[in-house]
């Protein structure tokens, strides 16, 4: 495998509803080769002492996480190298972000960003998820206007995707991912 081009690495972050999976779904159809990771699932693989933001021991879900990130980092790369576009979506810090890229390599890191109704409007439209939207609404008020300013504070990349329709979201974000130094 190591003559085979290396593929790009994307990780798309934002709060909950902002269009990250939609988002992915459209980024990873531009390429012949991709490989999708919603980073959720790798914390779905917990059997057994899974905690969950907000329930309870915060300083165990938060090693959880970089857990997660990490196996995810390790995973696209390991998919990068076999020259697959990796795409990767969680609602993420970025502490978390760079356990990922430490362990994946470089990276284009973008953050989603919209306004709250527009936000909360699109998290009630979510039917790809095993929960209830509305049970997670207190999570969109929380973190719509939490998570892109911290990327923004780094000068890392935040879009906002407010009037984007899908397709011109996934044309931004390719353009960023070839004008911009990414991240490693």
């Amino acid at each position: 495998m190591a003559d085979l081009p290396k593929g790009r690495i994307f990780f798309l972050s934002g709060a909950p509803g902002v269009g990250k999976s939609s988002t992915a779904a459209a980024l990873s159809a531009r390429f012949e080769k991709a490989f999708r990771i919603d980073l959720d699932y790798f914390r779905q693989y917990v059997v057994s002492g899974i905690v969950h933001p907000g329930r309870g021991d915060d300083e165990e879900c938060h090693r959880q996480f970089c857990l997660a990130h990490e196996a995810a980092g390790k995973c696209a790369r390991i998919y990068s190298d076999a020259g697959f576009t990796v795409i990767v979506e969680h609602c993420s810090f970025p502490d978390t972000v760079e356990r990922f890229v430490r362990e994946a390599g470089p990276s284009t890191v973008v953050c989603l960003r919209c306004a709250l109704e527009t936000n909360l409007g699109r998290n009630l439209l979510r039917t790809n998820k095993s929960f209830d939207p509305k049970d997670i609404e207190h999570f969109v008020h929380e973190l719509n206007g939490a998570i892109w300013p911290t990327f923004a504070e780094r000068g890392w990349n935040v879009l906002e995707n407010d009037s984007y329709e899908i397709e011109d979201t996934v044309n931004q974000i390719l353009r960023i991912g070839k004008t911009v130094t990414v991240i490693d």
